[in-house]
């Protein structure tokens, strides 16, 4: 990584990590964790996505035409705009599901690989935290999550969390990114 993108990022993650032990004061726990602790806590992690990845059931070929012809057709054909038929089509319990089953899936992936890599490289394994953060906070994501437990078609609960998945697993992104990748920038990570 060039100095100057290094540098960037130093800030930027400097000042959003700031920001969150700001709001969370005491709470946090103020000691940076040990390669073994960060495997322990993406290993905890795989198992709240993958207890919510069991309760998402794959779309049937017929759901996967009609989210097709609905929402990327209609954009496509739109000249890659939104219309009211392809919001319509989101407010759909098949697009959420076309929403929510894949990327549960590469969180999932992204956390197989955080514990690999943490047993080979630690700028892999920090490069792949950074990814599940900005996967941690996909708006769309959770707004389709939160519709499915509304629907009562998943279980409320999602790891420790039972509300605002949003707000609460940005919160633990910035969490990550202040434990994990402003200290590792640092040169401080163990």
């Amino acid at each position: 990584m060039n100095s100057v993108l290094r540098i960037l990022l130093l800030l930027i993650a400097t000042s959003l990590g700031s920001h969150v032990y700001a709001q969370a004061g005491s709470n946090l726990d103020p000691s940076l964790p040990t390669v073994e602790k960060r495997r322990a806590m993406a290993q905890d992690l795989a198992k709240s996505f993958g207890e919510l990845d069991r309760q998402v059931p794959q779309l049937s070929p017929s759901q996967r035409a009609w989210v097709k012809a609905e929402y990327e057709d209609e954009i496509a054909g739109a000249g890659n705009r939104y219309t009211k038929r392809a919001i319509a089509a989101m407010d759909s319990i098949e697009y959420q599901l076309h929403v929510v089953k894949p990327r549960t899936a590469e969180i999932l992936e992204t956390l197989s690989r955080i514990t690999e890599a943490s047993r080979k490289s630690r700028s892999v394994e920090v490069a792949l935290w950074a990814s599940l953060i900005n996967q941690l906070m996909d708006y769309q994501y959770w707004q389709a999550v939160t519709s499915l437990v509304e629907r009562k078609a998943i279980q409320p609960k999602i790891g420790t969390v039972q509300s605002y998945y949003f707000q609460n697993y940005t919160l633990q992104a910035q969490n990550l990114l202040s434990r994990i990748v402003i200290p590792h920038l640092q040169e401080r990570l163990p």
